[in-house]
């Protein structure tokens, strides 16, 4: 079951006086969130909307979104082009592009259609910032065994690669969990032996966890496998729209978003608290990050852990 916040909405307003974004007050558009009541839940702007001008030259292209520590947005708003929305950076890559994500450490990973890996240059080593543009490569590390697969961080570290096979078209699921490299109880971790733990005929639309507990949404369905049981578990059927995104916090709570807003699994059921057109998910930590793809504008929910004991019959204004 799938409930709503009943009270009031609060719609953000903003104001940001940036070069390439909007310069005066804007409404974030089509955008509206409630919050749990009594809660130390937040919610702050993290990039501002940029002008529709920007919006019309960034054509068809779905953006890809990324988000690591310290709120570093990393963006692919076209092929082959990655922007760096904290540093203002933007490099052209010499390969497609088909996904990215940041990985423990802070390292942004490249999903191409064949392989994973990051790229090379020396622009950070001067430690200047400004508006830099310039051509990166591409550093493969190791190979895809899917096709134009799709990345997501899991929430302990992990990190789960997803798309069509290639030998057979199923669409499967394959994670990378961190593992010491070395016999010292201190050693570093790093990501290094990759396991399917997931394979369907249906079309997979999202995927979260943190390597013992997997999700995995495709249609109205979110399932979730676990690495200490055989077999699959419903989560959420939802009644009306498909599951588009899928992110898992670290104390737990999994959220969802759906072509018109944002939900959160709660024991009492599915409670949507965002509506908004077409949100893209990511989780850092406990907090939770919405990028709104129709203003390219990205939005932080603090203090997530408050959904947790949320009641689905009130809300609160932020």
């Amino acid at each position: 079951m799938v409930k709503l916040f009943a009270a009031k909405i609060a719609t953000f307003v903003v104001a940001f006086a940036l070069s390439g974004v909007a310069s005066a007050v804007d409404f974030l558009r089509d955008f509206t969130i409630a919050l749990p009541p009594d809660a130390k839940a937040a919610v702050r702007l993290v990039v501002p909307p940029v002008s529709d001008a920007v919006l019309d030259k960034s054509g068809p292209f779905a953006p890809l979104f990324a988000v690591g520590p310290g709120d570093a947005v990393w963006f692919s708003i076209e092929p082959g082009v990655l922007i760096d929305a904290t540093k203002r950076y933007r490099f052209r890559l010499d390969a497609t592009v088909s996904d990215i994500t940041v990985i423990n450490g802070g390292m942004l990973l490249i999903a191409t259609d064949d392989a994973l890996g990051f790229f090379t240059t020396d622009i950070f080593a001067s430690g200047k910032s400004g508006n830099a543009s310039g051509q990166v490569a591409f550093q493969p590390i190791v190979t895809s065994p899917v096709s134009g697969a799709h990345l997501s961080p899991g929430a302990n570290g992990s990190l789960y690669l997803f798309g069509a096979g290639r030998e057979d078209g199923r669409y499967e699921v394959f994670l990378l969990a961190p593992e010491a490299t070395g016999s010292a109880s201190n050693a570093p971790r790093m990501l290094r032996t990759m396991r399917k733990v997931f394979s369907t005929t249906e079309r997979i639309a999202a995927v979260a966890g943190d390597g013992e507990e997997t999700f995995v949404a495709s249609g109205r369905l979110i399932v979730k496998v676990s690495a200490a049981k055989k077999g699959m578990t419903a989560v959420l059927l939802h009644p009306k729209e498909e599951i588009l995104g899928l992110a898992r916090t670290r104390n737990g709570l999994l959220f969802y978003a759906t072509s018109s807003g944002v939900g959160v699994v709660s024991p009492s059921g599915a409670v949507e608290f965002v509506k908004a057109p077409n949100v893209v998910l990511r989780s850092v930590g406990d907090d939770l990050y919405l990028l709104l793809r129709n203003s390219f504008a990205v939005v932080k929910v603090e203090g997530t852990v408050a959904f947790r004991t949320a009641n689905p019959s009130k809300s609160t204004k932020k």
